[in-house]
């Protein structure tokens, strides 16, 4: 990702969720995977960006996942963890990664950290959705 296009799409991340968070208490966004938004998602663990954003307000989920654990180099939620989740202060509860490594005929009767869990039962409403 050129480092303009990075530069605008973290902006407009860090812009979305103060307008969320003032607007209803909490930005809740899906990101995407693979490596295009990478750049992006490391300028949000640098100051000024890091700081300007109410991170105890942000709860992460994930469009979509590889069929891979967690630490495996393929794997979206380790490089969004690498890129800018391990840098600001997010609490872990708020990160909803995909379990990758089940296998993906297995259907689950409850998710543990599903959107409704979040919410106490209620739908979630995203601020906004990154698609790669």
């Amino acid at each position: 990702m050129p480092g303009a296009v990075a530069q605008a799409l973290a902006e407009y991340f860090v812009a979305t969720g103060e307008r969320a968070i003032t607007e209803r208490g909490r930005f809740t966004v899906a990101l995407s995977g693979g490596n295009t938004p990478r750049a992006a998602y490391e300028l949000l663990a640098a100051d000024p960006l890091r700081a300007n954003l109410s991170w105890s307000n942000v709860f992460i989920y994930f469009g979509d996942e590889r069929c891979v654990p967690p630490d495996d180099e393929r794997s979206n939620y380790r490089m969004a963890r690498e890129a800018f989740l391990d840098a600001v202060p997010i609490p872990s509860a708020h990160v909803a990664r995909m379990r990758g490594e089940i296998d993906p005929g297995w259907r689950p009767t409850s998710t543990p950290r599903s959107p409704r869990r979040f919410r106490r039962g209620a739908a979630v409403r995203f601020s906004d959705a990154r698609a790669g």
